[in-house]
């Protein structure tokens, strides 16, 4: 989202046999996950076509500076979006370094 200066990934569960309150967790909670491996992939596709390199160290498990901005539950599962500020602390300009 260019107008707002955000970088969003989402990531996708279906729920688990049983409807109680722990089987929503634990489809939000893979959702989450598998939001977070998309973001990690989104980001260094875009650091690869902008010629920059991702900086290794600060890619870790949470991918610093996302937070989830939407939650969205449908029929068969949840629907988690993260999203990560462009510019700012903490945002993508933490995690990205200039190649040289």
């Amino acid at each position: 989202n260019r107008e707002r200066g955000i970088i969003t990934a989402s990531g996708f569960a279906r729920f688990g046999e049983g409807n109680d309150a722990s089987v929503r967790l634990e489809a939000e909670r893979a959702a989450k996950v598998t939001a977070y491996r998309n973001l990690g992939i989104l980001l260094r596709n875009i650091a690869q076509k902008e010629g920059f390199r991702i900086d290794e160290s600060r890619l870790d498990v949470t991918i610093k500076g996302a937070r989830v901005i939407k939650k969205e539950l449908t029929k068969e599962g949840v629907v988690v979006t993260l999203g990560l500020a462009v510019n700012g602390t903490p945002g993508l300009s933490d995690i990205v370094k200039e190649e040289l």
